[in-house]
């Protein structure tokens, strides 16, 4: 199968290295997942298949993908921006969707989300590379990793060769 990113080579096997992350954060592989903007629910979808019945994950975007009901327990059709919710989630994810909105809002998603998760995962796509994209609609890409102020927010970079930067409650690192 594959999976279509900001460089369009990608397979469901490029997606192990994120999904290690995501795994090494939950709390002795079990807990609760928000996958934010998650399309079709390919993260979804390898996260239950690895770890069946040990997560609750629930996803979130604009629109429900074909698949999503038989991937996450919960989903939510609504923007970023305006969801209102109360929960507490063990990760939240944002990999490859903040870049559709302008920085600023990006920034406000961040903040708003840290307060209800433990650690929140975000995966952007390289901006030096021409993966940046200014088409018009939701999936225009705005910016890119080399462009946002990750340190500002209080992400850091998971490793030197990825893309991903994580962000972990203070008081439980």
């Amino acid at each position: 199968m594959i999976i279509q990113r900001a460089n369009m080579t990608s397979t469901l096997s490029a997606i192990g290295e994120t999904v290690k992350i995501i795994a090494d954060c939950l709390p002795k592989d079990e807990g609760e997942i928000l996958d934010c903007g998650c399309g079709e629910g390919i993260y979804g979808m390898v996260l239950k298949s690895i770890f069946r019945n040990k997560i609750r994950i629930e996803g979130i975007d604009l629109q429900e993908g074909q698949f999503i009901s038989g991937i996450y327990d919960r989903f939510y059709k609504s923007s970023l921006l305006e969801w209102g919710y109360d929960y507490y989630y063990d990760v939240v994810l944002f990999l490859h969707v903040l870049e559709h909105f302008p920085m600023d809002q990006a920034i406000q998603i961040i903040e708003r989300f840290k307060q209800n998760c433990e650690t929140m995962i975000v995966g952007l796509p390289n901006s030096r590379k021409d993966h940046i994209y200014t088409g018009t609609g939701p999936h225009s890409h705005k910016w890119g990793i080399h462009d946002f102020p990750f340190e500002k927010v209080g992400l850091t970079r998971t490793n030197a060769k990825s893309n991903i930067y994580k962000w972990k409650y203070k008081e439980n690192k």
